[in-house]
């Protein structure tokens, strides 16, 4: 039987650590199809070299002190099932977050959820992003069944850097703004003041949450889609943005 390599294995570590910190809010409906592009670990290669591996269930057992993934893997013509491991304190030695950085996805990073076409400059900022913050979550209001569909051709064309499985998404009740404390309810021991939103849409922005609003011009919008594709540089200016606001944290 195939064996999956220590890196990999590091990839499923740094996924069941965000989903340890998502599972009261998202877990229940983790399994289906809206949040399975959170748990993909990796796929390459077609047809017999095709090679594909996500976790499709866990559990914390706090009695053996341990926590157990199921992972289904997919090589070739052959599937099987694996069981990783870990010990409990390894999952409970968080980082501390002390900021979190909510992203919007259409007209922001890309055009819209069904061409998903990226912004200019998206994996440079996306690795920026993780890199730079204890924590990173989209909060979008595209709808949800055609979220995987776009972080999947994202992913396939390259435009995902490494640690993107560390950002998961916060649920909302998308017929009201984007009120950050959807945000504080996934981080309870931060306040409104300990998170920023990137947003093209001054429409979903709460009126007394406006000063953690990161405004971006809308991408994609443009009659002439070349325009943007050769001019926009928002992304890059985003970023010298948030590099100042992390400046005046750490």
């Amino acid at each position: 039987m195939p064996t999956i390599n220590k890196y990999t294995e590091e990839q499923i570590f740094q996924f069941l650590k965000d989903m340890a910190r998502f599972k009261d809010h998202v877990y229940r409906v983790a399994r289906k199809s809206y949040f399975m592009a959170e748990g993909h670990l990796f796929e390459e290669g077609i047809g017999p070299e095709f090679k594909s591996c996500w976790i499709s269930d866990y559990i914390i057992e706090e009695s053996y002190n341990q926590v157990v993934a199921l992972i289904e893997v997919h090589e070739g013509r052959q599937r099987y099932t694996k069981v990783v491991r870990f010990p409990l304190e390894r999952l409970w030695s968080l980082p501390v977050v002390n900021c979190v950085l909510a992203l919007d996805l259409e007209g922001t990073l890309v055009d819209n959820v069904y061409d998903a076409n990226p912004r200019p400059g998206l994996f440079n900022f996306l690795e920026f992003c993780v890199q730079s913050f204890p924590a990173v979550v989209f909060f979008t209001a595209a709808e949800k069944e055609a979220i995987p569909s776009c972080i999947s051709k994202l992913r396939e064309d390259g435009h995902l850097p490494a640690g993107y499985d560390s950002v998961g998404f916060v649920p909302w009740a998308v017929n009201s703004c984007k009120d950050l404390e959807f945000v504080q309810q996934v981080y309870p021991e931060l306040g409104i003041d300990d998170i920023w939103l990137l947003d093209d849409d001054e429409y979903w922005i709460n009126p007394e949450e406006r000063h953690r609003w990161i405004p971006i011009d809308a991408f994609g919008n443009n009659i002439d889609f070349e325009y943007d594709l050769d001019n926009d540089t928002e992304l890059e200016r985003v970023q010298g943005v948030l590099m100042s606001f992390l400046a005046e944290i750490y």
